[in-house]
């Protein structure tokens, strides 16, 4: 017996999940050493502690605006996107990010970089662009 879920119920679930108030923080070398307890970490509460620190870089991240979900018949998927981010001026170094919920500090998804780490500016700007998968989509 087959099942399936619909692409309305994946794009309504993803958007629940998602929500309105996302954020997306930075974070250190934890990314990479303990990815296989990161599904531990789901609350931005614990999750924190992990977080860079750098000039012209603020605690708890920025916001992401311009926040859709949608679906597509001819993928069989639902997506999540939003604005591409940008830290204008800033001295860091990273690893990854967490997007997590402001309201309720769910963390939402944790990814690492992939290539070389960790990423770094000096004086200069840091941006986040998401590809063409989006930011979160789901399959089935």
């Amino acid at each position: 017996m087959a099942s399936v879920v619909t692409n309305l119920a994946k794009e309504t679930m993803i958007a629940a999940i998602s929500g309105t108030d996302l954020k997306i923080a930075l974070l250190n070398n934890v990314v990479s050493a303990t990815a296989g307890i990161l599904s531990d970490y789901n609350s931005w509460t614990s999750l924190s502690a992990f977080e860079i620190s750098g000039t012209g870089y603020t605690a708890g991240g920025v916001s992401l605006s311009e926040l859709s979900a949608y679906s597509s018949s001819s993928t069989d998927r639902a997506y999540f996107n939003g604005n591409s981010i940008i830290w204008n001026t800033v001295t860091i170094s990273t690893y990854g990010y967490a997007l997590y919920r402001s309201t309720s500090n769910l963390v939402v998804v944790i990814v690492e970089f992939s290539g070389d780490k960790p990423k770094v500016s000096t004086s200069g700007p840091f941006s986040i662009a998401w590809n063409s998968n989006q930011i979160l989509q789901m399959i089935g």
